[in-house]
């Protein structure tokens, strides 16, 4: 995890892979360490542009996850919204659409419709709507992810003004062009107060 957050994607591959294999030789393939293992390849895999072996790896996990652990798990929950990133990465959009749909209704039912988990889930799911052009709905997922991120983490927080900037991005493309710049002015507004003028998100 160390190589992966300092960009030595290589390197954190093959401590993933290595891993990997000492774990099955411990427990087996289906192994909820080695699923585990398996998931957090498949995010340097995206990383790295290898969208379709990060699929292969995120599903192989959250497929072990679920028969060990039960699909309402918080670590099945996670490891379906990283096979939806990496869905939506590759471009499989309606694929990664119904993930994030299922990971709303799972983080709604173990974690609470207010929890800054269910809130992502409505962002992502926003991004992959706007890629399919469906904008009304991309609106109303990202204003719902929105509203709840303000409630848990405060209207400052970047993930809510980067969702803003989404929305900004949504109401352009609808051509609602004065809200647009509306969200965007306010989103930059509330960036310079909280990360400064020079910060490279101003």
């Amino acid at each position: 995890i160390l190589l992966m957050e300092e960009g030595d994607y290589v390197k954190a591959e093959e401590e993933h892979r290595r891993a990997i294999a000492l774990l099955e030789k411990l427990y087996g393939p289906d192994g909820s360490s080695v699923a585990m293992s398996r998931n957090n390849l498949g995010l340097v895999l995206r990383e790295q542009g290898k969208y379709e072996e990060a699929i292969t790896e995120h599903r192989t996990a959250a497929d072990v996850l679920t028969r060990r652990l039960g699909p309402e798990h918080p670590r099945v929950t996670t490891t379906r919204t990283n096979l939806a990133l990496a869905l939506w990465a590759s471009g499989t959009l309606d694929e990664a659409e119904a993930e994030f749909r299922r990971a709303i209704e799972l983080d709604e039912k173990t974690l609470g419709p207010q929890h800054p988990s269910t809130a992502a889930d409505h962002s992502n799911l926003a991004t992959v709507l706007l890629a399919q052009h469906r904008l009304p709905e991309a609106e109303a997922e990202a204003r719902i992810a929105i509203g709840l991120m303000e409630k848990s983490l405060g209207a400052k927080h970047p993930h809510v003004l980067d969702t803003r900037g989404n929305l900004a991005t949504i109401l352009h493309d609808m051509g609602r062009l004065e809200e647009a710049e509306a969200e965007n002015r306010e989103g930059l507004r509330l960036r310079e107060e909280t990360q400064g003028a020079d910060h490279p998100d101003v």
